[in-house]
């Protein structure tokens, strides 16, 4: 998952160090997000289907040049972490 910060709704769900650890992240590749997309969207999340984790990650992640610019992950529908 890829957020703006007002859109990063997980933080009340994830630990007080994930979510340093998120805001540091974006911080840190918030010029990256700002070429890939408007608007940016530092926050990247990798996310269990069934929400069981959700895991801050750098923003480059999901087609870092791990997979040669191919990414494994697939779209998932909204989903509230209720």
């Amino acid at each position: 998952m890829e957020a703006t910060q007002a859109e990063a709704a997980v933080f009340p769900h994830l630990h007080a160090e994930a979510v340093t650890e998120s805001r540091s992240l974006a911080e840190q590749y918030v010029g990256l997000a700002q070429r890939l997309g408007t608007p940016p969207r530092p926050f990247c999340f990798l996310v269990a289907r069934d929400l069981s984790f959700v895991e801050p990650r750098p923003v480059h992640y999901p087609f870092h040049q791990l997979w040669n610019a191919y990414s494994p992950f697939r779209t998932m529908a909204d989903r509230s972490m209720g």
